[in-house]
């Protein structure tokens, strides 16, 4: 046979080595040869055209909003806790609102365990192994008072612009059914100083805009594991002065140390003292004639 057949003339001795119980093992670890078995199956079964390629991928979306390649940049990245979701969707909103700024909203679609990864996995992943496309961006619609919810989102790239500066946001709310129980918010940029500028500002919106200040609130428990779960937002109560049953005095002793330091802001503040004051509530309501 000739050599265009491709045959390759082997002793016994090189075969052995190559392909018998003696040969050595490979150099790929179990994880590295589930993500290639991984690959190979979705590209048999999930064959896809040129076009929709082009249309879908991610790599090259965010390679022409930022003007190079994404995994060249460095990734900053904050954590809040997971009922934070809508006060950080909130203050994306109001840090784009101002004067210069602007974004484009997409969404991602991948491997079904993204939440474990972080946006350096997830860039690497779409680069090396189109894991990662484009798709529609993921809501999360989550009460914000008791008569009103909002639509947060809960997986989605900011494409941002600010001024000159290309840069990308990535929000990701909850998962706890994939292990994630934070808000994570990622900030791909040309110059690490610029994404820790972003964060701070995001930071302090949240801090000023919370959405929970002056709201009555009950959480329960998650059903995954510890820790917080699903809150619930109170009608507060119209309830007057004489509709208050204290022991006698206690009353003027909360209004001193609460009504009286906000009315006394501004002399408590020029001395430089706080105005955090908080009340503590210990046991069952007293209910009036009872």
């Amino acid at each position: 046979m000739g050599e265009s057949e491709g045959v390759e003339i082997v002793s016994s001795a090189a075969y052995e080595r190559r392909h018998g119980a003696g040969r050595e093992p490979s150099s790929l670890s179990m994880e590295q040869i589930s993500e290639m078995f991984y690959e190979f199956l979705s590209a048999v079964a999930h064959p896809r055209r040129k076009e929709d390629d082009d249309r879908r991928n991610l790599t090259r979306r965010l390679r022409e909003h930022l003007g190079s390649a994404p995994t060249d940049r460095p990734v900053v990245k904050a954590a809040y806790p997971p009922y934070d979701l809508p006060n950080v969707h909130l203050a994306l909103e109001r840090w784009f609102a101002a004067d210069g700024r602007s974004y484009e909203l997409i969404g991602m679609r991948g491997a079904q365990h993204h939440g474990e990864l972080t946006l350096g996995d997830i860039l690497e992943s779409a680069d090396r192994y189109d894991r990662f496309t484009i798709g529609a961006v993921d809501y999360a619609h989550l009460p914000i008072s008791p008569d009103e919810e909002l639509a947060c989102v809960s997986c989605g790239f900011y494409l941002g612009s600010d001024g000159e500066e290309r840069f990308a946001v990535l929000l990701r709310g909850p998962a706890d059914e994939y292990g994630r129980n934070k808000v994570e918010i990622e900030v791909l940029a040309q110059e690490k100083e610029f994404a820790d500028r972003l964060l701070a500002d995001l930071d302090a919106i949240v801090r000023e805009h919370n959405v929970f200040r002056g709201q009555v609130l009950s959480f329960e428990g998650s059903q995954f594991g510890h820790g917080l779960g699903p809150f619930r937002f109170h009608r507060r109560p119209g309830l007057t002065r004489e509709d208050i049953v204290l022991p006698t005095g206690l009353l003027e002793r909360v209004e001193r140390q609460v009504v009286g330091v906000a009315r006394r802001r501004e002399q408590l503040r020029a001395v430089g003292q706080h105005l955090r004051r908080g009340l503590l509530l210990y046991g069952p309501p007293v209910i009036n004639g009872a």
